[in-house]
């Protein structure tokens, strides 16, 4: 059983479910965005808090907001970025 809370926002939607919906691959996502394999599998998971750079490139490779994404890790304090500490 998990204490962690989720505090994702219903209104907003998942990086993988609007790249799925464009049928975007990982691969290709990451090669638009300018972003790293690794870290856009991260990001997806939700087990890396992208920089506000990296938002900005993953909105316009995505066609969509900053205000439209779930993005972030849970738990983590605004202002950090990467991974935000060890998770289970």
């Amino acid at each position: 059983m998990s204490d962690q809370v989720d505090d994702r926002d219903p209104t907003r939607r998942s990086v993988a479910d609007v790249r799925s919906e464009l049928g975007l691959t990982v691969q290709e996502l990451a090669r638009l965005a300018g972003i790293p394999e690794r870290i856009l599998r991260l990001i997806e998971r939700r087990h890396y808090t992208p920089s506000p750079e990296q938002i900005d490139r993953l909105c316009a490779a995505l066609g969509t907001t900053r205000d439209a994404l779930d993005l972030g890790v849970p738990g983590t304090r605004p202002g950090l970025y990467g991974t935000g500490g060890t998770f289970m």
